[in-house]
């Protein structure tokens, strides 16, 4: 049941989750899906439910925040419209189809999933110093190949409730010889396509919980909730991605994000 104390947390996770989307061109699944983890079972989702649900509603959440950024970043032409298009095709197809999947995995494997996830990213956050307009990146592959890029990271997408930006990004910068601030938008707009269709497709999967105000393995409130103020947080995240690099910030969430897989891990 959601209450004032419930309300306010998901306004901060949502306000500080859309500041890093906006200004790393991410869904923000790395922090709803944990965040939903922990406050799923006040909503009478059962534990071995709550992956499911953890996914499901921090995508349409993610789908909110990101097509915001996304459309923000466009009007400050701040991404290369024609890879977006590329890897966004590719996405779409993965993200229909591996939620089929996904309620028909195990839970525990979900678990390990999320949590070797997780751990790989907040090593990357850590240790990446941001400095990529500096490296040398010799690869550049033809955007046709952003296709097959689209439909595998779509499908991880789709698996983890991520929405791809992690590794929307890096592909961009290194295989795709991007730019890193039209790399940001351009994974901004094809982490909020693989979104959107991943959230329908959870949402059309049938089971027999009796959860109040779901949709399929998505709950409705909470999500819209995260997600409204996620989309006022982007605004401010997408000021920053185009004016200035953070680190701090970064670092400062991959230690937030080790203690989310903690407690995943260890249900503490």
């Amino acid at each position: 049941m959601i209450n004032a104390e419930l309300i306010i947390f998901s306004i901060a996770v949502g306000i500080g989750a859309g500041i890093l989307i906006g200004m790393l061109g991410i869904g923000g699944g790395i922090i709803f899906v944990p965040f939903f983890y922990f406050i799923l079972p006040s909503f009478g989702v059962t534990e071995e439910s709550i992956p499911y649900f953890a996914i499901g509603t921090s995508l349409l959440s993610g789908a909110i925040a990101a097509s915001y950024s996304a459309a923000n970043h466009f009007l400050k032409k701040n991404l290369n419209l024609k890879k977006a298009i590329i890897l966004s095709a590719g996405s779409v197809i993965a993200s229909i189809l591996t939620p089929y999947f996904v309620v028909r995995t195990d839970a525990s494997i979900l678990h390990i999933i999320f949590a070797l996830l997780f751990i790989l990213v907040a090593l990357r956050m850590l240790f990446f110093n941001g400095d990529d307009n500096k490296t040398s990146r010799k690869i550049n592959l033809p955007n046709f190949y952003l296709l097959g890029f689209g439909l595998v990271i779509g499908a991880v997408s789709a698996f983890s409730g991520i929405g791809g930006g992690l590794l929307y990004f890096p592909t961009l910068v290194y295989l795709f010889n991007t730019e890193i601030k039209p790399a940001i938008g351009t994974s901004s707009f094809a982490t909020a396509v693989t979104m959107i269709f991943s959230a329908f497709s959870f949402s059309q999967q049938q089971n027999n919980l009796s959860v109040e105000g779901n949709v399929g393995y998505i709950l409705i409130v909470p999500s819209l909730l995260v997600g409204v103020f996620a989309s006022i947080g982007s605004n401010f995240g997408v000021k920053l991605a185009i004016n200035s690099k953070d680190k701090l910030i970064k670092k400062i969430f991959a230690v937030v994000l080790i203690i989310a897989v903690l407690k995943i891990i260890l249900d503490i």
